[in-house]
């Protein structure tokens, strides 16, 4: 022991001859005696009469939350001096903790495994081998999130979760006791584990952890493909769309701005001809005469023609453009609308209802032949928002009630994925 320790401990029992503490250890039994000596004055209980009940409480706490050592041996501290019991060795109380966490994990791994079929053992297995032909396993694949938000990269994330639903994996049902804290933890583990690793295992922890990795690849693969979905929305769609309206705007800018400027000189002739007259005195020819004064008549109906051919309706909004730019790239969406709600089970709330079961019609409207119509019961016009309602049914509204297929897609989907968010 250094000489500071020993002069300063000995200072604290106001010992005068330092040399007594450092003798203190040099006879074995003294610990002993001085031990109990203090846990009868101080009416300490000994270790020995609460050991089985901490060991109990040690195990329970391991097996509930998974906590590492440290954590627990402190806790166990904690449970030893809230019920007066003289504290033990540091060594004897980590042995104790590390041996109830590791009874705790054999346990888990024992009750995962127990809860599996023979069958399932074997499907289990088989996500660690590499396929002929293919490059990883199948749980490599799994693990392996989309790269980049776009059509395809959306139908192979549903494809994903389709195949991780196919299997059956994801829905083994566990002992109640094991708690989602222990799952979770479990598949952690699996998520960034080598499979070469996992295929070193023994059977019971490499089942265990193959069955919480699959669970929560479920969840992940599904977050994973809704935030897709949003991505693509926001920005490979909605945003491409915009900008191209745009440059559409910009290129029919100049024949926009001389088709206005020559309205506007018939506008000006009519606002004059009101002071020719009275109106029932005031001719049409004698109008015309005016106008073809200024400019030919064809220019007048050429200029007609390229502003309503570019403006919108009246009642639309003002960036209609870029949802007629969207309605072009309906193939880009129809494989995702297909699996979308094929492959993932939804709920809804009384709000989001309709746009749910707009979406999911949708997906069984793609699969088929029918006809694009407002008679078809696939097709649902309360979803259509005032700003799609001219490029899905027309304006005016087209008499045999066909509906724009790419138009229609898109009104249902952004619908879908604004109740979504």
């Amino acid at each position: 022991m250094p000489t500071e320790v020993i002069d300063f401990l000995a200072r604290q029992l106001g010992v005068a001859d330092p040399s007594c503490v450092k003798r203190y250890a040099q006879r074995e039994p003294t610990h002993r005696e001085h031990a109990g000596k203090i846990r009868k004055a101080l009416k300490l209980k000994d270790f020995g009469q609460v050991e089985a009940e901490l060991a109990a409480y040690v195990g329970k706490r391991a097996w509930v939350t998974g906590d590492g050592p440290k954590a627990i041996f402190t806790d166990a501290v904690r449970w030893l001096r809230e019920r007066d019991v003289l504290l033990l060795g540091v060594s004897r109380l980590a042995r104790l903790v590390a041996r109830e966490r590791e009874a705790a994990t054999k346990r888990l791994w024992e009750t995962l495994h127990a809860a599996l079929t023979e069958q399932q053992v074997r499907e289990l297995d088989e996500l660690l081998i590499v396929p002929p032909g293919r490059r990883v396993s199948p749980l490599e694949e799994w693990r392996t999130g989309p790269a980049r938000a776009s059509g395809p990269q959306m139908v192979k994330a549903l494809g994903r979760v389709a195949a991780i639903i196919a299997s059956g994996l994801s829905r083994v049902e566990p002992d109640v006791t094991v708690t989602p804290r222990r799952l979770a933890e479990l598949a952690r583990y699996g998520m960034g584990t080598d499979v070469a690793q996992l295929k070193r295992h023994g059977d019971e922890r490499r089942m265990a952890t193959l069955v919480a990795t699959v669970a929560h690849l479920e969840a992940s693969a599904t977050d994973d493909a809704l935030e897709l979905l949003e991505l693509l929305w926001a920005t490979e769609l909605v945003g491409k769309a915009r900008t191209e309206a745009n440059k559409q705007t910009i290129k029919k800018h100049p024949r926009l701005a001389k088709a206005s400027a020559t309205l506007a000189v018939v506008a000006q002739v009519l606002l004059e001809a009101r002071s020719w007259g009275d109106e029932d005195q005031v001719r049409i020819a004698e109008v015309w005469e005016a106008i073809e004064a200024r400019m030919p008549r064809e220019q007048v109906r050429a200029a007609v023609a390229t502003v309503t051919g570019m403006v919108p309706p009246p009642e639309a909004v003002p960036d209609g453009d870029w949802r007629a730019e969207l309605a072009k790239k309906a193939s880009t969406v129809v494989g995702l609308c297909r699996m979308l709600t094929a492959t993932i089970t939804f709920g809804a709330n009384a709000q989001g209802a309709p746009a749910l079961a707009a979406m999911t019609a949708l997906g069984r409207q793609l699969t088929t032949e029918a006809r694009w119509n407002v008679k078809n019961e696939r097709i649902h016009p309360q979803v259509v928002s005032g700003p799609w309602k001219h490029l899905v049914f027309g304006h005016p509204a087209r008499p045999d009630g066909s509906v724009d297929r790419g138009a229609y897609i898109f009104a249902v989907l952004e619908q879908f994925c604004r109740h979504l968010q």
